[in-house]
C-alpha cells in the first residue's frame, strides 16, 4: 500500500469513527475501554477497526467491531429477515454477574453498499431475558434518500448494554441476506 493510499484510508477511518462515535452517544463501549489505556475512545476504535477498512469504508465486515466489553455475549441462535424486518433469537450464556436479565439490545449495522455509513439502533425495551428481538431497520436509504434494493445485504453487530454507560458486551457479526432464515452455530 503506498503512502497516498494509506493517507486516504486513515482519513476515511477517522471520518467513520467520528460518525460512529456520534451515533453511539451513551452506548459507546469504547469510552469505558479507553479508560484502561492511554488512548482516547476514538483513537482506540480507529486502531481496532482500521485494518478492517480501505479507502471506501469497511472492506472486511467480519473483522469490524462496534462494541467491546466484559458483559457476556448472548449466544445468538437464529436470524431471519423478511424485507427490512429482522428477527434475532438468542439464549443466555455466561456467568450470572456478566449476564443481567435487564441488559438491553443494541444493533450496530451497515448496508453492504454503504460501507462508510455506520448506523445504530438501540432497542431499550428488548432485554437479554427476552431471548428474541424483532425490529424493522428504520433507514434503508442512501445519503441522498434513494431507497436501497430489497436484495441489499445487511451487516449486523448486536451487543448488549448494561443499565449504566460503562458496561457492554462485545458485538457479534451477523451477515443477513434477503429472506434469510438461518440457524447460527
Amino acid at each position: 500500500m503506498n503512502q497516498r493510499q494509506r493517507s486516504s484510508v486513515f482519513a476515511l477511518v477517522s471520518r467513520l469513527v467520528k460518525i460512529l462515535t456520534r451515533k453511539l452517544r451513551d452506548l459507546n463501549a469504547w469510552v469505558s475501554l479507553a479508560k484502561a489505556t492511554n488512548m482516547t475512545p476514538a483513537n482506540l476504535c480507529h486502531k481496532v477497526n482500521g485494518t478492517a477498512c480501505d479507502e471506501n469504508g469497511v472492506a472486511n465486515f467480519r473483522a469490524f467491531i462496534f462494541s467491546v466489553g466484559w458483559l457476556a455475549v448472548p449466544l445468538f441462535t437464529r436470524v431471519t429477515r423478511r424485507g427490512w424486518e429482522i428477527t434475532i433469537e438468542w439464549r443466555p450464556h455466561g456467568v450470572p454477574n456478566e449476564t443481567r436479565d435487564k441488559d438491553t439490545l443494541v444493533i450496530g449495522y451497515f448496508y453492504d453498499s454503504l460501507p462508510d455509513a455506520p448506523r445504530v439502533l438501540h432497542l431499550p425495551n428488548v432485554t437479554r431475558a427476552g431471548r428474541v428481538a424483532t425490529f424493522t431497520l428504520p433507514d434503508p436509504v442512501t445519503a441522498t434518500g434513494k431507497p436501497l434494493s430489497p436484495d441489499e445485504i445487511v451487516h449486523l453487530y448486536p451487543y448488549v448494554a448494561g443499565s449504566g454507560q460503562d458496561e457492554f458486551s462485545t458485538s457479534v457479526y451477523l451477515r443477513v441476506a434477503r429472506d434469510a432464515n438461518e440457524i447460527l452455530g
